[in-house]
């Protein structure tokens, strides 16, 4: 695509977007980051169609793009600063101003954004912060997951972690939509952040070690493992998934420990049966 072409795709995709056409907007503004993936304007509007989608989380990585490759424009931090503040990350909004303002954006630019951020501020500090979800809210994101309305999922999730910014469930649960879609880095660094909210989360700790383990890291596999029965010492699973590791590495004699391990807390463990009898044989 030459430059003249990616300049005629952004045109249009400007006018689809204008006229409410999303799908549209989004196959140009994608066509062109096929071709130039730093493109800036490509990037910014593509995030801007993710907030108008509900998908505010998603719109990061798209503005954070436009202003890593031209930061001198000042709707591209309009718009980022915007998304932080939208989604509770108020210490990132403050850090961006101040960003913004060394490179030479007239400060004045965000009076009103940081009288939006001061009044976020404010309000957020009257909510508690352990609340979490109702159960029929996660239930929710559950039936969209196990349909496999993933990116539907990924956007229920988007919008209640603004409401609860401190919800260990919800980082945990848009960890396991994130290796679902085989993002293991994004899963991992969100049940990082359930774990930093409740550092006692086995479940959480678990989920890591899976999505490392798909990332070939077996070492923090395992370790991500082990602090997961040291929170919950009968976890049969992590025990299992220990014995598994171990065995493909022929270290026989540790696994069948750890698949012994998993048959005394779960005896009708019918897979440890079958994996140490494997072993064995």
């Amino acid at each position: 695509m030459i430059e003249l072409t990616i300049r005629q795709a952004l045109a249009k995709g400007i006018k689809a977007h204008k006229a409410g056409n999303i799908e549209e907007a989004d196959r140009f503004y994608t066509a062109i980051l096929k071709t130039d993936p730093n493109h800036p304007n490509a990037n910014h509007n593509l995030g801007v169609l993710a907030i108008d989608l509900g998908k505010t989380e998603q719109s990061l990585p798209f503005f954070k793009t436009a202003l890593d490759t031209n930061a001198t424009v000042v709707q591209f931090w309009l718009s980022y600063i915007d998304a932080l503040t939208q989604l509770g990350k108020y210490q990132d909004a403050k850090k961006a101003i101040k960003n913004a303002q060394e490179v030479g954006i007239d400060k004045q630019v965000f009076q009103k954004l940081e009288e939006k951020l001061g009044k976020a501020i404010h309000e957020s500090a009257k909510l508690p912060k352990t609340h979490e979800p109702s159960n029929e809210q996660i239930e929710t994101i559950i039936k969209l997951y196990k349909r496999g309305n993933l990116p539907a999922a990924l956007a229920e999730v988007d919008q209640l972690t603004h409401k609860f910014r401190d919800s260990s469930i919800l980082y945990n649960i848009k960890g396991v939509i994130f290796s679902k879609l085989k993002k293991f880095n994004d899963a991992i660094n969100n049940y990082k952040q359930a774990i930093k909210i409740k550092p006692d989360y086995a479940e959480a700790y678990y989920n890591m070690g899976n999505a490392q383990s798909n990332k070939g890291d077996l070492k923090a596999t395992i370790k991500s493992y082990l602090q997961a029965i040291k929170i919950k010492p009968d976890y049969a699973e992590a025990y299992y998934n220990i014995g598994n590791i171990l065995k493909a590495n022929g270290d026989h004699d540790a696994s069948i420990e750890n698949y012994k391990t998993a048959i005394k807390i779960n005896p009708t463990y019918a897979d440890a049966y079958n994996n140490m009898g494997n072993v064995l044989k």
